[in-house]
């Protein structure tokens, strides 16, 4: 441990507060010198024994403390990230700080609220919880408390939707001053580029889309490079012929062009059951990286139709962007971030570069006596399923608990046949079932139990061993084949040797694995190297797209409140919805921009400066256009008919299967 971590550890230690009650604690704590920080955190400390039986380990005081710092804390599975945030946000709080804690789901910002919020009034701090059902009036309230539990997209969305606002009293004003985030590397890193969207109903025709999925389910390799995912010459004027048009790469055809293009990725490229699953009739985007569907995510534009469109589902409803940025950009407003995960080491370069956060390293209280066992690799999918059937049987005849991480719901579903048809009963989690996920996980650690997960089961799963498991040596992890990601493997593996406990970890790993394929001939774990880098090279590329975009965001919202909080108040409904409308236009504009702008490589140009070129050019004829049209109000008065749409919806899209993607393939 370093020096100036054991030099804080000793002036905490220093203060005993053994013969004061809960609320002496809490007089002396109102009465402590803000800066004096080993002072609040041994009376923090004090008041978490009294109020939860818990005393806190070294090392959740040095994370909560690396966290004070503005780093983010790894600590490892089972070490109590939930009390060591607490800690770090009752005396940020005490110090005059507004603290948002960022959960990755409503679930955790519900059970860690409930746990901390006893806690923080006997501090002296007000604290509260939004969640997505949450109403405006609560979460006004809640935006003012010293401390609030929130998900990262809530939070998000409901920045967004000011932008919606046609009085000053829907306005919900975030102080944007502390964030701590929990799994600070899946929210920093996985979800920073996946931009955060509210739209309403739109009035578009669905009659590109429909065409253009009756045109591509026909396509033979004549007119389709299935490799580039693009119409060959033949394609082309099977295209031109089929739609009646002259010129398919004409400006008027950037709808027709791009409705294409959609389902030619929906038929070609998306897989069911990998990518996406259907429940009650309904599309849900896999997230690869947790294996969970989340709500309200859905593929790019009308990329999501084209989906429902391939599967002959009832399609829904179209809908216009209101206004979107990528989470990055929305964390990156606050003054102060900070945060917690297990897997924070491999991120270490990524959360520099981007976010200018250094990473602490915090050993756990006990020492992890868990084994992980070299990789085992096999030519074939089906030499790599018989290996794991034994392995799994082995473990499960001496009551050894197993937990197997697959790739996808269609794997997990494969593995649980071959694991019937061999009498040995196992659970499945995944996608489909994700509702039953509490119920699997609180049987996962008993003896002789075998759960076969997605990736749901590999970050922020906490699994208990009952005595006879501990006895048989712990939780057994086995990897299906191994993520795009170290981090994700090592989150699955961390499921074991949690607290001290027994345990061991192996992957079983096939060369017929789609992502390993072009890199064949390569060592699985250097190749899974390979594929990290790209994905960086990718988060990068995004993030140079979206900054003009983030830019003129930043602008136009500007702009609008300075027209909503105008001093004296002044008639400007119809204003603001003027700037509404023209805002979400520059948004289509630039979405159509980005579906072809890969095809600018061809003339030898750089993709990036023509998008900036082209959003800078969109940006200032939408600028024009409101002030003309604002002109034109002041002169006509028109009666305040104008409100925020009638319905608006949040989601989240998976930018990766975009037709935008297609310009990082071609560089």
């Amino acid at each position: 441990m370093k020096r100036i971590y054991k030099k804080f550890l000793s002036k905490v230690h220093s203060y005993s507060w053994d013969t004061f009650d809960v609320h002496e604690l809490s007089v002396r704590l109102r009465q402590a010198e803000p800066s004096d920080l080993p002072l609040l955190y041994s009376l923090i400390i004090k008041i978490i024994k009294r109020m939860t039986g818990f005393t806190l380990f070294d090392s959740q005081i040095v994370a909560a403390y690396a966290m004070q710092s503005g780093k983010i804390a790894q600590l490892p599975t089972g070490e109590g990230k939930t009390l060591a945030a607490v800690l770090v946000a009752a005396a940020s709080a005490l110090q005059g700080r507004h603290v948002h804690i960022f959960t990755v789901n409503d679930y955790l910002a519900i059970r860690d609220y409930e746990t901390s919020c006893e806690i923080f009034c006997r501090c002296g701090l007000t604290s509260s919880c939004i969640i997505e059902r949450s109403s405006l009036s609560d979460k006004k309230k809640a935006y003012e408390s010293e401390i609030l539990y929130i998900t990262a997209k809530q939070a998000g969305f409901d920045y967004l939707r000011n932008f919606l606002c046609m009085d000053r009293w829907d306005y919900l004003r975030n102080p944007f001053d502390m964030v701590l985030i929990d799994e600070a590397d899946s929210i920093l890193i996985d979800e920073a580029a996946i931009p955060l969207v509210i739209a309403a109903d739109s009035t578009a025709s669905q009659q590109f889309a429909v065409q253009a999925d009756s045109f591509v389910r026909d396509l033979d390799e004549e007119s389709l490079d299935f490799a580039a995912l693009s119409l060959t010459e033949s394609g082309i004027n099977r295209a031109e012929a089929f739609f009646q048009v002259d010129n398919l790469y004409a400006l008027e055809n950037i709808e027709l062009l791009t409705a294409i293009n959609d389902a030619l990725e929906a038929h070609y490229r998306l897989r069911k059951n990998v990518d996406y699953i259907i429940k009650d009739r309904q599309i849900f985007v896999v997230d690869q990286t947790t294996g969970r569907t989340p709500k309200n995510r859905r593929f790019p534009a009308q990329l999501h139709l084209a989906v429902e469109l391939k599967e002959h589902l009832q399609p829904g409803q179209i809908t216009t962007v209101c206004n979107s940025m990528p989470l990055r950009f929305f964390v990156m407003q606050y003054d102060k971030i900070c945060g917690m995960t297990g897997t924070a080491e491999d991120a270490e370069k990524s959360l520099a570069l981007s976010y200018g956060l250094k990473v602490e390293i915090i050993p756990p209280h006990l020492p992890c006596v868990r084994k992980d066992l070299p990789d085992q690799i096999f030519d074939t999918d089906a030499a790599r399923d018989l290996a794991i059937l034994r392995q799994i049987t082995a473990c499960h005849s001496k009551g050894q608990p197993v937990l197997v991480g697959t790739q996808s719901v269609e794997e997990s579903e494969k593995l649980s046949l071959l694991l019937r048809e061999k009498n040995i009963p196992c659970q499945v989690l995944n996608a489909c079932n994700d509702e039953q996920e509490a119920a699997i996980i609180a049987d996962a650690g008993r003896a002789f139990a075998v759960t076969v997960s997605t990736n749901m089961a590999g970050r922020g799963v906490d699994i208990r061993l009952d005595d006879k498991a501990r006895a048989a040596g712990g939780l057994s992890v086995m990897g299906l084949g191994i993520n795009e990601s170290r981090r994700i493997d090592k989150q699955l593996a961390g499921r074991s040797g949690r607290q001290g406990d027994p345990g061991i970890s192996q992957f079983f790993i096939s060369l017929e694995d789609v992502k390993l394929s072009p890199l064949y001939n390569m060592n699985p774990r250097h190749a899974q190297r390979i594929l990290e880098g790209k994905n960086a090279e990718y988060r990068y590329l995004l993030d140079k797209y979206s900054h003009v975009q983030e830019l003129h965001r930043q602008q136009i919202t500007e702009y609008r409140e300075n027209l909503l909080f105008a001093q004296p108040p002044m008639p400007q409904a119809a204003a603001l919805h003027c700037i509404n409308e023209h805002w979400s236009d520059y948004l289509q504009t630039m979405e159509n921009i980005r579906n072809s702008i890969h095809l600018v490589i061809l003339g030898g140009l750089d993709p990036i400066d023509e998008y900036n070129k082209a959003a800078a050019k969109a940006y200032e004829e939408m600028m024009l256009d409101i002030e003309k049209d604002i002109a034109v109000f002041k002169e006509t008065p028109c009666p305040d008919i104008f409100g925020r749409p009638a319905a608006t919806y949040s989601y989240q899209i998976d930018e990766s299967r975009s037709q935008f993607a297609k310009s990082r393939k071609s560089r």
